[in-house]
């Protein structure tokens, strides 16, 4: 694993617009980045208008591909000319500890579904509810429906959990248990769910 540091002095008028900024470039870069395991936003306790940055990568490689992407550029190009920084702490990777056991795969799910004649649009307006509040518990990872460009009535879920545990509290969740209710009425036949994990392990 490959962990970076750095921190950011922001004038008090601009602090709001550098948030939004880091917080969309770690949302956006968790999502659609797989090397990209942790991205956190810290306030200084004694210095508000200081932010530190503590990120996470599979490897140097991820963390590159990270610096020469879309999210990264985009973040530079908001907070540039206002925030002082990035000020490096950390830049090398993790030693880790032989007897320590190994952390568990993430947890990629699969959900196929088929909606009725006609509930298609509201299977996935459904689904795309669901988005939001997923993503805001702890074990999610990505959360993402997508629609068959061939078959009008099938839709993909695809789902990435930091393991077991966290996807069956999803399924004690409120938003869960609404939805579910709400697309059994509109499903032509029972969903189909698919647990995956990682080839390498």
């Amino acid at each position: 694993m490959y962990h970076i540091a750095v921190y950011f002095d922001v004038p008090a008028e601009r602090q709001r617009e550098f948030i939004e900024a880091a917080l969309a470039d770690g949302r956006d870069s968790g999502r659609n980045e797989p090397g990209t395991k942790r991205f956190e936003l810290i306030r200084d306790e004694a210095d508000p208008g200081r932010f530190y940055l503590n990120e996470a990568y599979a490897d140097q490689e991820a963390f590159a591909a990270h610096a020469a992407g879309p999210y990264f550029k985009q973040f530079f190009d908001i907070v540039g000319d206002f925030a002082d920084g990035p000020h490096w702490l950390i830049r090398g990777e993790r030693v880790p500890d032989p007897e320590q056991p190994r952390p568990a795969a993430p947890l990629t799910v699969v959900v196929r579904f088929r909606a009725k004649p006609g509930r298609r649009d509201q299977v996935l307006k459904d689904l795309v509810a669901m988005i939001e509040p997923s993503l805001a518990e702890p074990g999610c990872l990505a959360y993402q429906p997508y629609v068959d460009p061939v078959d009008p009535d099938r839709i993909v879920l695809l789902e990435r959990w930091t393991g077991q545990a966290a996807l069956d509290h999803h399924f004690t969740t409120p938003h869960f248990t609404a939805v579910a209710a709400e697309l059994r009425e509109n499903l032509a036949e029972p969903f189909q769910l698919e647990h995956l994990t990682p080839a390498d392990r």
